[in-house]
């Protein structure tokens, strides 16, 4: 009897066994381990087949070498030419079904771009720039055209924006109808049309940011070819990783297109506000050709404000003089444009410490100096110090200097105010190259318009040598006119750090450089205002002209670097 049990249990052990094998091999898992999938699918097939003629279907069927998903379709997808209602695209399996739902025009070669957006399921490795064309003719148009969008201003190649064909040339155009082509930039801002019938066409970039293929000024950047282009018969090259085309065997030369942002010309009030106790702030749209602004609620006859305007002209800051009544309400006319009404509550909020206590805010005066941010003196720049509020009288003699190199206390050659509300103050001094110094603003040497005057202030700054700055001589050639340009030294970000206008001669000298890497760029100040300006549109205008230099330069302390630079 036991040893019927005991076989008894040893068959239901090896069953048990045998089950948990089948069950275990049935279940379907992704192997472990083993390098991870990088490639993306690949397409097999379409029904009808891609490049098909005489097309009349209502579905294509687009085939696979494994399981596909869409991802950002919205974002990717492009018919050319476009269609009123957009097809209805869906994934199953290998296979991605595209339903037309739009009436096709006769004779018409279509091309759907669907960029990126077909991805297999297990990595979402993308098929780089995929698009399946048919014609609904007898024959699929086979023409081709390429060509290059830069940045006007930064020069920077412009990726993933729209760029155009129109087959009408009126100037209205690009601002009413939807465009006969379309594609998209690649990420070098290079851009290839192909499957285009013969003719004509109207070229244009566009950043359109709502997706409608129509212009929209002010809001989205443009840029256009100035003269009509014609597409040719090119050998298309096979697509690179990245999905992109090249096209050779052509005749035409690439077309350059500069993108840029063409504003509302109209002069606007962009922003007003309370700057700051007894302050307010007036922000525009463009720089001010004149301003006026008088108050509504109070007497304007008399000297109210005093107004301090940007560098730029663009932005005034007022300061209030007393008495100052609880609300302002001004009238503000920019330009001789319209008229803006504003009502500022002008007292300010106190702030509120930890304990949830009201501390009334600084009335003392408070500065900032040019040396603030680095603690050093360049050679090339004097000391500023700069009040919060406009000053109404200042005590030089006050003023002392320490060289706390050689402890000498010394008097400074000169003091004087750089505006017309005593807001800067610039001291003069026979630095020495190297030294540490003090400037010592003591109590009560400085009153602003309300009779505040300020605390004892110690600026503390060290002057830098020469040995420590570099230099960038750029020798011009060819056929430039250095007088109606604008040179720029830049930053590696592209950050302005000296600027050269009215150049008499071939040399632009940049001295005085700390060590670092920069570049030049070059403005045509076509209307020598001293800026670059915009293009227009409707206008048919391009933007300035910009050129950079080839080179990136490395600039070191106590260094000379001279580049030719052929225009």
């Amino acid at each position: 009897m036991k040893r019927r049990i005991n076989k008894r249990l040893i068959q239901l052990a090896i069953l048990a066994l045998i089950s948990l094998v089948v069950y275990s091999c049935a279940i379907t898992q992704a192997p472990g381990g083993g390098p991870k999938d990088t490639k993306p699918p690949m397409f097999t097939s379409a029904d009808p087949a891609n490049n098909s003629v005489n097309f009349s279907c209502k579905k294509i069927t687009l085939t696979f070498s494994e399981y596909v998903k869409l991802k950002n379709l919205d974002k990717f997808l492009l018919i050319s030419p476009p269609l009123n209602q957009l097809p209805d695209i869906r994934e199953g399996g290998k296979t991605l079904t595209i339903r037309i739902k739009d009436t096709l025009r006769a004779n018409t070669t279509y091309k759907f771009y669907l960029g990126d957006a077909i991805v297999d399921i297990t990595e979402g490795n993308p098929l780089r720039n995929f698009s399946y064309a048919f014609s609904t003719g007898a024959v699929i148009d086979s023409l081709s055209l390429s060509g290059k969008v830069t940045n006007a201003f930064t020069l920077e190649p412009q990726k993933d924006l729209f760029v155009l064909l129109y087959s009408k040339t009126e100037d209205s155009v690009p601002y009413l109808e939807r465009p006969v082509y379309v594609t998209r930039t690649y990420d070098n801002g290079n851009f290839v049309f192909t499957n285009l019938a013969s003719g004509k066409y109207r070229l244009l970039a566009l950043k359109d940011v709502n997706g409608d293929y129509v212009y929209s000024p002010g809001a989205e950047d443009i840029a256009f070819a100035d003269s009509l282009v014609e597409p040719e018969y090119s050998e298309i090259s096979a697509p690179d990783s990245l999905g992109r085309v090249t096209l050779t065997g052509g005749e035409n030369k690439p077309s350059e297109l500069m993108l840029f942002n063409e504003p509302d010309s109209t002069q606007r009030l962009l922003k007003g506000s309370m700057a700051g106790k007894n302050q307010f702030q007036l922000i525009f749209r463009y720089p001010l050709k004149n301003l006026d602004i008088k108050p509504l609620s109070n007497d304007s006859t008399r000297n109210w404000c005093i107004k301090e305007f940007s560098v730029r002209n663009d932005t005034v800051r007022a300061w209030l003089i007393p008495p100052i009544i609880d609300t302002l309400k001004l009238r503000v006319v920019a330009d001789n444009n319209r008229v803006d009404t504003l009502i500022f509550a002008t007292e300010i909020k106190s702030k509120e410490n930890t304990r949830n206590k009201n501390v009334p805010e600084r009335s003392n005066l408070t500065f900032t100096a040019s040396t603030s941010g680095s603690r050093y003196l360049e050679l090339n720049r004097p000391f500023v110090f700069t009040a919060s509020t406009p000053v109404v009288s200042l005590d030089s003699s006050m003023i002392r200097i320490i060289n706390t190199t050689s402890h000498d206390t010394l008097k400074p050659l000169l003091v004087q105010a750089l505006d017309s509300i005593g807001r800067k103050t610039m001291i003069k001094h026979a630095w020495v190259e190297g030294a540490d110094y003090q400037v010592l603003l003591p109590k009560g040497a400085v009153t602003d318009i309300y009779g505040e005057t300020n605390d004892s202030l110690t600026f503390g700054f060290k002057v830098r040598t020469k040995e420590e700055y570099g230099l960038i001589k750029i020798k011009l050639s060819g056929n430039a006119h250095p007088e109606s340009m604008i040179f720029q030294l830049l930053t590696e970000k592209g950050v302005v750090v000296a600027e050269k206008q009215n150049i008499k001669g071939d040399v632009v000298l940049f001295d005085y450089l700390l060590p670092g890497k920069y570049r030049v760029k070059a403005i045509v100040d076509e209307n020598h205002n001293g800026r670059w300006d915009t293009g227009s549109l409707i206008r048919r205008k391009q933007p300035e002209k910009a050129m950079m230099h080839p080179k990136v330069m490395d600039v070191r302390g106590n260094w000379e670097l001279e580049e030719p630079w052929d225009f």
